[in-house]
């Protein structure tokens, strides 16, 4: 197939793809295909309501169906017979479909990675991590206080958990930027690609990042290192396979800061747009939280955080979707019995 064949398939797909979705969600009103539009990243919450109140179990109008209840969510990701993704199940990937490594992938080549990723996240590593990331913190923070004023998300939130998963990684110095430059093009991508000008900038950092990830593994082959990208070199061949080590490094770089970025920001908005019950004014409660990281007020600071910022009347409920079982008959929620037990629980 010619480039260009390819590109018209591409791009006839993707916009294919996006009509679709602002079809079901504008005209249709289907809730899901909301969150992915406007409304729903101006105000999820009153979507998240409508799902709820759609029951336990819905179909939606993009072709997979979403539940609100624990239950079910708990029932789905416990039970063999769902599948990890739609591609698992038979079905096409999308024209902004990425390789998530072992998050797209049933056991037992899910286990089979993952437990390869695990040890450098156990509760004991993580307790060995804490001195190294109070100490860029602090550095972080002392750079903002020079400063007078500074931007959370690009003077803090971002470049605290980019330096310790790029040193967990066992990226160079030299190296990091780039690497933490085209992670989180790649990570911002996770929630669709916007228009082929976007593809083609994903493409030049996914085609940069390969690169510099397999100069990586070179380095790691004729200088071994206790980290990430060390372990998984010396278990090439017996354990992972080369294809495999690219899209898994890729993922733990964006898992790596992607979330905590986040997570940062919207504790710190939540903060400040929320009064305090225990009486202390936000910016004191923020400022006294990370001055005594043991204290309860770090509890009271999560417990900000995980207030919406629109509050509903009715409590909040994960969800999550998915599109079919593998077989026929399955069952879900308070009808289908014992719900399916996952090995060593």
């Amino acid at each position: 197939m010619s480039q260009l064949s390819q590109v018209i398939r591409f791009a006839s797909g993707l916009y294919r793809q996006r009509a679709g979705v602002a079809w079901a969600g504008y005209l249709q009103r289907d809730p899901m295909a909301l969150l992915q539009l406007r409304p729903g990243r101006v105000d999820p919450y009153a979507i998240y309501g409508r799902l709820r109140e759609s029951g336990p179990l819905a179909p939606t109008r993009l072709g997979n169906w979403v539940s609100t209840s624990y239950r079910v969510c708990d029932s789905v990701l416990r039970d063999r017979r769902f599948g990890a993704s739609p591609a698992a199940d038979g079905q096409p990937a999308g024209p902004d479909a990425f390789d998530l490594s072992f998050l797209e992938m049933n056991p037992p080549d899910h286990s089979r990675l993952r437990r390869l990723a695990m040890p450098a996240f156990s509760p004991k590593a993580v307790a060995g991590y804490a001195g190294r990331i109070e100490r860029t913190a602090a550095e972080l923070l002392d750079a903002t206080s020079a400063a007078g004023r500074f931007d959370l998300v690009s003077g803090f939130a971002a470049p605290l958990p980019i330096a310790v998963i790029t040193d967990l990684l066992g990226i160079p110095d030299s190296h990091s930027v780039d690497f933490a430059r085209h992670g989180m093009l790649i990570g911002g991508a996770l929630d669709g690609i916007r228009s082929l000008r976007h593809a083609r900038q994903l493409q030049a950092s996914d085609e940069e990042l390969a690169r510099l990830f397999e100069h990586l593994f070179e380095l790691r082959r004729r200088e071994p290192r206790d980290d990430i990208v060390g372990h998984l070199v010396a278990a090439e061949g017996d354990e992972v396979g080369p294809a495999e080590m690219l899209p898994m490094c890729t993922l733990l770089l964006i898992a790596g800061f992607e979330t905590t970025v986040n997570l940062i920001s919207n504790a710190v908005l939540a903060l400040l747009g929320h009064p305090d019950p225990e009486g202390l004014a936000p910016r004191e409660l923020a400022a006294r939280a990370v001055a005594d990281r043991d204290s309860v007020l770090v509890s009271a600071a999560v417990r900000h955080e995980a207030r919406p910022r629109t509050a509903p009347a009715a409590p909040q409920y994960p969800f999550c979707s998915f599109r079919r079982a593998r077989t026929p008959h399955c069952p879900i929620g308070p009808a289908a019995g014992p719900r399916p037990r996952s090995p060593g629980r």
